[in-house]
C-alpha cells in the first residue's frame, strides 16, 4: 500500500510539523496533533497532504492544523 512521504518533523510525542516549503504554495507550515501509532495511519490515509493543502489557502492566518 502507498503512503505519504512528505518531510514531517516529530517536535514532541504529541505534535508533528510538516514546513512550509514542502510544497511552494504553501504560505505557513502545518501542525498535526496526534501520537507516533496514529501518524502511521495519517501517513496511510494522506491526511498529512490534506493539511499541507489547507496551508496553500489564500487567507490563512496561523498553522494549517489537525487534531486526531
Amino acid at each position: 500500500m502507498e503512503e505519504w512521504k512528505g518531510p514531517v518533523q516529530q517536535l514532541d510525542d504529541f505534535r508533528f510539523l510538516i514546513p512550509k516549503s514542502y510544497k511552494p504554495a504553501m504560505r505557513t507550515d502545518g501542525l498535526i496533533f496526534a501520537d507516533a501509532k496514529m501518524m502511521e495511519q495519517v501517513k496511510k490515509d494522506f491526511a498529512a497532504e490534506q493539511v499541507a493543502n489547507v496551508a496553500t489557502m489564500p487567507g490563512i492566518v496561523g498553522r494549517s492544523m489537525a487534531i486526531l
